[in-house]
Formats: structure tokens, sequence, C-alpha cells
């Protein structure tokens, strides 16, 4: 580039770079020598030029575009202003109680415009593009004079109002300002003189006038030293000189000699050969010699140079380009042959592209080339798509710079390189893509470093640790974790580095201190090098699914309503109190006439009645060990056997009389009356089964009163229960003739209003007594071994009606419960088998019901033979979900196909908030987890339509239809269900 005057792109870049660092207040600290011909350098284009002017231009134009050049960097270089206007500002503050504030104010004001006025000079002479300079040396001379008046002015007004100290003070604040001038005015010593010369002789005028013993001596001072600042000044400008323009002779041969070589290697491929004749053409062997080694030597040089530039381009990927805009003409072909392209040597740089790239490529080219040429970027550098000659699509990256201008400083051929970065723009894209589906995961996910600092967290994990992205970019992860101890990630890092992942639940604390349960993923993951590790960790909040739990835990112990122990927790305490031979009394409470105020008044003023209710009875029951909620209207009361039957049947009065009173439940007068029922263990009975059955014989005798009254269990109704061991040898009968009979009651699909499957519920037709409830026989079947055979029965008749169904043309799913004893026999699963061979019922069309107790018991058999039966294609449902102590340990266990909602979640849908909360949870467990939903029980046609807005499968209950026999169940498959 020229030397032209023409104020180029790489200036005005450096210039920018200059004043901003100027505008952040940095000084010049180097040596005068270093600082100045290093922003000299900076500043000022290099030499170089297409045209060979003859020496005495040359010089001409260089002394000119130097003047013109210092003069530019005087302008830009205007720290000292700055300075002195800021201590300026410092003295006003200080000086504010001394002097008057108007001519402080007016001195200040004085001091903004002139700092104004010399920011728009600058500005001006910025984008100045011509070379002569005019009356600018003069111009740019007027603000370092004012200034130096200024300064002048200030003084004269004020050193008769100054102290001895502080006009010391005073006067060495003037020497460190001329001081700095000189060196800062060394680019321009008028500048500088027209500085000093305003600052120091109007101050050497005043003390003159003023007179004095000391006036002449201080004035003599100040012009000594104004005289030898002003030598310093113009030595340190003659210094700058002498390194830049040696500087410039310098790069001024380097580029003349690098663009004779490139024009001869362009324009005359047999330079060599031509060059060669004329080293013997002088009559001086020596010399002929001597040039022949030098151009042996500059060959040689050449060659290791053009090999090392080869190797060097092949080893990045880098094909070279070269632009001659005055032709617009493409000097090396290389760029385009690795598009596929054949180069003719007439094509221009933009032609020859043209039919490679898509409209929006080709205009983001020109418009990258155009910015360029404009002066508005360092180099040209542009990313584009172009289409190989194979019709693929590829990604190139151009860059280039100027290699020669004209004579006005335009540019007229630029080089460059240009590589393919297909690979690396589908990293990125890849990368962005993971990034924004990393940013839309509703799971918290970060990325660490080696050393487990967060790297790339997203906004998930951000909301779930409580922190700001900025807060936790570049943080350790231990950092944010005051739950765990200084080793426990040491240990992960140990694990990942061993195996690659680490899992586990842990407890975290979020940044308000808010603790939350996460299981955490980590996993290690290494960038394309596969050098520098990563780690990938994914963490899942636990808290909904903990309070989940928690609740079904509770549920599974508690009633929801009154928060008394539910009926199962009641019948495991009662079982282990009395396996432990603890004496015992068993009190059971039933409301009287609650069925008829919870159909008149509305279940929600029942509930209200039942929660008040069992507030009381807390009360008036404390010498219960156990106070449980066993039926919608039934409570019991579990007391200590050291109670004597006196006590006892105070305790029965009492809770009578007390429990028993006028209720106000929601603006309603209600008068509750109890029966109760008393039975002893071991006094009257041997099991908790017995007691349990003795205490309710007992409540239905009291009842016999019309209420508020209680009965003790007797040997008049041990009498009535004598007949048990009849029952159990006509039980064995029942087996051996095959009286059992299965009732069917149906399951209906919600979504399509057809009843697709049934339950099978096995009833005993006994020969005198009639149909038998299975709640008289199944406990002594249980009890006598003989459930397995009464199982198999029931099985093989169910099977043989859905398959006379499906002969029919009805396709339904018969469910048939199975209990622990039978899933205890080692041929349970065979049995099964063999049923479903001999009937000819399809395996999917077979469920099997069972209960959570069973699930829980830790038993192999249990567990290989649940796993077997699955394995055949039959369905395992779960029966009365939620009841159990662990509902969802099991689930990870078993091939669970599908749950059944007790009935006890569904009897308070829809009034009950807790009921209908709990059940919508369920529902929703059990879709995620894949599973079917059966809700039994359903008696009310609004409990049907709340169980169908949430998704649940099926219903079963009495508002479908009660159990029903195989005929009748027949006739209910042809007509529509309604209710």
């Amino acid at each position: 580039m020229g030397l032209n005057g023409g104020w180029n792109r790489s200036e005005a870049h450096n210039n920018k770079s200059q004043r901003r660092r100027l505008f952040a207040g940095q000084t010049v600290t180097q040596p005068l020598g270093t600082t100045m011909i290093d922003a000299i350098r900076r500043l000022l284009p290099r030499l170089g030029n297409n045209a060979t002017p003859d020496d005495s231009n040359m010089r001409q134009r260089t002394a000119d575009q130097t003047h013109f050049q210092l003069q530019r960097l005087h302008q830009l270089h205007r720290t000292l202003p700055w300075l002195v206007t800021f201590g300026s500002l410092l003295a006003t503050a200080f000086l504010w109680p001394v002097l008057n504030a108007y001519h402080l104010l007016l001195g200040g004001v004085w001091l903004a415009l002139l700092m104004l006025g010399r920011y728009n000079l600058a500005l001006r002479f910025r984008y100045r593009r011509e070379r002569a300079l005019g009356h600018w040396p003069l111009i740019s001379c007027l603000p370092a004079l004012l200034g130096g008046a200024t300064i002048a002015l200030a003084f004269v007004s004020l050193l008769p109002q100054l102290s001895l100290p502080l006009t010391g003070v005073c006067y060495l604040l003037l020497l460190a300002a001329l001081l700095s001038a000189m060196l800062f005015y060394a680019i321009f010593p008028p500048a500088f003189l027209s500085f000093a010369g305003a600052a120091v002789l109007p101050l050497c005028t005043e003390l003159l006038w003023q007179g004095g013993n000391y006036a002449q001596l201080a004035t003599l001072g100040l012009l000594l030293s104004l005289a030898l600042l002003t030598y310093g000044n113009l030595c340190a400008n003659h210094y700058l000189l002498s390194r830049y323009q040696l500087q410039q002779r310098h790069d001024r041969l380097q580029l003349k000699l690098q663009h004779t070589q490139r024009e001869l290697a362009l324009s005359h491929p047999e330079r060599p050969a031509a060059v060669e004749p004329a080293v013997g053409s002088s009559p001086d062997p020596a010399h002929n010699a001597r040039l022949a080694r030098q151009l042996s030597d500059a060959r040689q040089g050449i060659q290791a140079a053009e090999q090392r530039l080869a190797m060097v381009l092949e080893a990045n990927e880098l094909s070279l380009w070269e632009w001659d805009l005055s032709q617009d003409r493409f000097i090396q072909p290389q760029a385009l042959e690795m598009l596929g392209q054949r180069f003719d040597g007439q094509q221009g740089f933009i032609g020859s592209l043209k039919p490679l790239l898509e409209e929006a490529d080709l205009l983001r080219l020109k418009e990258a080339m155009q910015h360029y040429l404009n002066g508005n970027s360092l180099e040209y550098r542009v990313q584009f798509r172009a289409r190989h000659q194979n019709g693929q699509w590829l990604w190139l990256e151009d860059r280039g710079q100027a290699s020669a201008w004209d004579a006005q400083g335009r540019i007229t051929r630029i080089a460059g390189t240009r590589r393919e970065i297909t690979l690396q723009k589908k990293q990125q894209a890849e990368s962005d893509l993971f990034r924004r589906l990393c940013s839309l995961s509703h799971q918290s996910i970060c990325l660490l470093d080696h050393q487990l600092r967060i790297q790339l967290p997203n906004p998930s994990f951000c909301e779930l640790t409580g922190y700001s992205y900025e807060e936790l970019i570049g943080r350790p992860i231990d950092q944010i974790s005051r739950q765990q101890p200084a080793l426990f990630y040491q240990e992960v890092t140990d694990q990942l580095q061993q195996k690659g992942f680490w899992s586990g639940e842990i407890l975290e604390y979020r940044k308000d201190g808010h603790p939350y349960p996460v299981a955490a993923n980590f996993s290690r993951v290494t960038d394309a090098s596969g050098l520098n590790p990563y780690f990938l960790a994914i963490f899942n909040d636990l808290s909904d699914q903990q309070r989940t739990e928690h609740r079904l835990h509770y549920l599974a112990s508690f009633d929801s309503l009154t928060g008394l122990v539910n009926r199962e927790q009641f019948l495991r305490r009662l079982s282990k109190a009395t396996q432990a031979g603890k004496t015992l009394n068993l009190i059971l409470l039933n409301l009287d006439r609650f069925k008829q105020i919870n159909e008149s008044l509305g279940h929600e003023v029942g509930d209200q009645l039942l929660v008040h209710f069992s507030r009381r009875l807390r009360t008036h029951a404390r010498d219960a060990e156990l106070i449980a909620r066993t039926g919608s209207d039934e409570f019991a009361l579990l007391l200590p056997g050291e109670t004597g039957l006196g006590s006892l049947m105070r305790i029965c009065e009492r809770l009578l009389r007390k429990t028993g009173r006028d209720y106000r439940v929601a603006s309603h007068d209600l008068t509750l009356t109890l029966s109760a029922g008393v039975c002893r263990f071991p006094q009257q009975v041997r099991t908790a089964r017995a007691l349990l059955q003795g205490a309710s014989r007992a409540l239905i005798e009291a009842k016999k009163f019309a209420g508020n009254h209680y009965h003790l269990y007797t040997d008049e109704l041990a009498d009535k229960d004598a007949t048990q061991p009849l029952l159990e040898g006509a039980l064995r009968k029942a087996v051996a003739n095959r009286e059992f009979e299965v009732y069917y009651q149906p399951k209906l699909h919600l979504a399509s209003g057809t009843i697709r499957g049934v339950e099978a519920l096995v009833r005993w037709q006994h020969p005198q007594l009639g149909l038998v409830e299975p709640e008289r026989f199944i406990y002594l079947a249980e009890e006598n071994g003989l459930i397995g055979a009464i199982g198999e029965q029931v099985l093989e008749q169910a099977c043989q009606q859905a398959r006379e169904w499906l002969n029919d043309g009805i396709e339904i799913r018969v469910a048939v419960n199975l209990s622990a004893q039978q899933l205890k026999q080692g041929d349970g699963a065979a049995v099964i088998e063999r049923t479903l061979k001999r009937t000819g019922l399809p395996h999917h069309l077979l469920e099997l019901e069972l209960t959570e107790s069973i699930l829980l018991e830790e038993n192999s058999r249990i567990s290989s033979t649940i796993h077997r039966i699955r394995e055949l294609g039959v369905g395992i449902s779960i029966d009365d979900f939620g009841t159990g102590y662990a509902s969802l340990s099991y689930l990870r266990r078993f091939p669970v196909s599908a749950l059944k909602i007790d009935r006890s979640f569904i009897s308070g849908i829809p009034d009950s908030d807790s009921d209908c909360a709990l059940a919508r949870a369920i529902i929703a467990m059990a879709l995620s987890l894949d599973l079917r939903v059966v809700a039994e029980g359903v008696e009310l046609p609004q409990q049907a339509e709340f169980l169908r807005r949430f998704a649940c499968d099926e219903i079963q209950g009495y508002l479908v239809s009660k159990p029903v026999c195989a005929r009748e169940l027949t006739e209910q498959l042809g007509q529509p269900v309604s209710f």
C-alpha cells in the first residue's frame, strides 16, 4: 500500500482501537522510542506499490506522506488535553472553598467548550482522505495554544490568592504539564511550542509586572525550563522521524523485492533460464562466479520456501487464490479445482463462483467483499455454500487481504486462502441442535468438564437449583451441593473414569436452602478428538414422586378423611398383637342411621360428621392403644387386656354418652347415636379373625336394640357359631360335588361404552342353605387348605364360559382371583396352562387378579410363578390397589398389566377432594407405566363421569351391574349400558 494520503481500512481500525485505549484512560508508560514507533507503525499503512517511481520522487512522496501521517497521529493522540482537563476539574473541586465560586464555574464551562471543540476538530480531521495538509497544521496548533493560555490565565488569577505552599504545588503542576507535553507532542513540535509558549510567557510577563525579590529569578527559571523542554521535544521528534524513515525504507525494499519476485514468477516461468546467460556476461570471472552462487542460493531458498509453504497449506487443507481487480482475473486456480471445476484462465472472481452458488450465498459473498473494499474490516472473510461438480454441496471459507494498490491507494490485488469447512459446519449444527434440545428439555441437564465445573446448564437445571445461568458457568458442581460430603463427587469422578457412568438418588439444596431429592445420572463423553473428557449430568426432580409415594404410603395405613388408622393397617397390627400372645379387648363402633344422613344431606355433610366424630373419639378414648376406621361408618378400638370387664363396660357407656351427642355440621343440627360390640382375647376367642368376628356378632346384636346400645360377645353367641365345623364338613363335600357356581360382574369400557371384561366371583350353592356368600366360607377354605381346589373349579368354569362367549362372537376378558396358596403351589402356572389348553381359550382373554399382600411377600416361589404366568400371555392385575403397605415397590419387580383402584378411594368421589386427588394420581401413574386402570365399587354416575374425564379405562360396580350368573350376563351383553 503506497503512502498516498488515502485513509485506508487498517488505519481506520487501528485508530479506533487507539481511541478506545485513550478513552479508557490508558497512558503510555513504555519508553518513547518504542511506544511512539509502535503507534506509528500501527497507524500508518505499509509502503509498497505496483508502480516503481524513481528514487527522487519516492523520497518526495515519502516526506509528504510522513508529514501528513504524523499530523494525523497528532490529531488522534490527544491524551494530554484530556489529562489536563481532568486535572483541572480536580483542582476546581480542591479550590472550591478557597476561590470565588462564580469564577470557578465560569472556568469549568470554558474547559468544557474547549474540550468539545478539540474533539470536533479531531473528528473532522480523522475522516479527511486528501493527502495535502493545507492549513491543518496551523489549525491543529490552535487547541494547544488555547489550552496553554487557559493554564496561564488560571495561574495568573490564582497565585495572588494562594499561600506559599500552594503556590509551590501549582508550579510543580505546571512543570509536570510541560514535561508531559514535551513527550506527547514529540510527534508535532509546533503544537508543543504553541502550548508551552502560551502557558509560560504570560506567566513570566505577570511575574515581571508585579516585581518582587524573586520575580526575576522565577522568570529566568521558567524561561530556562521552556528552552530545555523545547530542545528535548525537538530531539524526540528527530528520533521518531529517523526511526520511522528507516522502517519505511526497509519495508519499501522488502515489498519491492516480493512484488518483483511475484511478477516474475507469474509472467516469466522461464526466469531462471533467462537469467543464467546474464551470469557469464561479465568479463570478470570472479564476479560471474559470485553471481552464479548468489543465483543458486536464491533459487534454493525460493524452492525451500515454496516447499514449506506447500506443506503448511496441505496440513491446513488450504488452497491459495489471488484476484487481480484491475483485470478481474483469477490468478491461482486451486481454489476452483477443489470444487471439481476446470480453470480456463479467463474467469473472474465472482464469475467463477456464480454458477456454483445459491442466490443467498452469492449475495453474502458480494457483501463481504464490498465491506472489505470499503475499509470496514481488516480482512475479507466469508463462509458460503458451493456445489461440487458431483452435485454435493460444500461449505467453504474464504479469507484474504490486499496485496497491491495503485497510486491513489485503491486496492488492485487481493490474495487469500480457501478451505472446506463442511465437517465443522455439520458439527456446529449438531452442537446447536444439542443445545436447543437441552434448552427445551424438561429434564435438568448440564455439561461438566473433567474437573466437574459446569460448562452448559439448561434452563431446567437453573430452575431446579435456583441459580442463574451466569452464576453456574464455570462453577464446580460441589459448590452448589451443600448436602454431599467433600469426597462424594471425587468418588463419582473415579467411577466415571472407570465405568463411564454413575447413577443414584441424592438429596440437594436449592440456592434458597430448600431441599429437593433428585435422581442423578452422570455419563462420560468426549469431544471429537477423544482426548478431552466431559461429563453429561441429568437430574430428575423426585419431589413430586416422593410426595405421591409418601401420600400413598400414608393412605395405605391411614384413612384420608379422618386421619385414623385404616382397616388394612388395623388388621395387620391386630394380627401381630394376637400372634404375640397379648391380651386384648376389641370394641367395634357403628354410627346408627348414618346412611340416611348421607342420602338426605349429601356426602359432604356426612364426611364432615365423620371428621367431627373422629375428633371426639380421640378425646374420649384415651384408654385405647389403637383407634381405626374400619368401614364407611364403622370404627374399632383396641384396648389392653388388663382392662377389667367392669372398666370395659364403663368405657363403652362413656363412648356412647360422650361421642353420641348433638353435632353442628354445615348449619345442620344432627343427633348421633352409636352401637358397640365387644369381644375379648383370649378369654373368648383364640385368633385375630375370631376376635373380629366375635365383636362383629356382638355389634349385630347391639343394633337390634335400635341403636345407642352396646353388647358383649357371650357364650350364647358362641353357640350360634358352633355350626362352623358343620360348615367346614359341608365345604369339603361341596368341593367334591362341585357345588360352586361362578357369578360374573361386568367391567364397562368407558371410552367405547361396551362391556369388554368381567370378574369371576364364586358362590356356594348349598343343597339346604341355598346360595352362600363367599364371606362365610372363603376364610374356612383358606384355613382348611381347600382354596386351591375351589380356585381350580372357578378357573375352569370361567374359561369355559369365556370360550362359549367367544364362539358366539363376543370377545370378553375374564378375570379370576388367585390366592397366595395357589401361587405357592409349585404347579400353579402349569394348572393355568392346562386349563387354557383344555378349554381352548386364547391366553390374552384370561386375567388373574392378585392382592397387594401377595406381592409384598418375599417368596421366591410366588415371584417365579407370577413371571411364568405372565410369559404365557396371561394378564396380571393388582386388586385393591393403594391399600397395601408399599403400593409402588412391587411394580418394578412384577410384570403387572393392570391396576384396580380400591373401592375405598372411589366412594368419596366426587365430593371428597382428597379421594379425587388420589384417584387422579393413581390413574396418571398407571398411564405413565402403560398399565390399564379399572375402578371398582362405582355406584354413582358422577363417579363414572369423573373417571372417564381423567382417562380411567374401565369401571366395575353396582352402577354397571351387580354380580349375575352367566345366563343373565349373556342377555346383558346384547343390550346397551345406560346409567
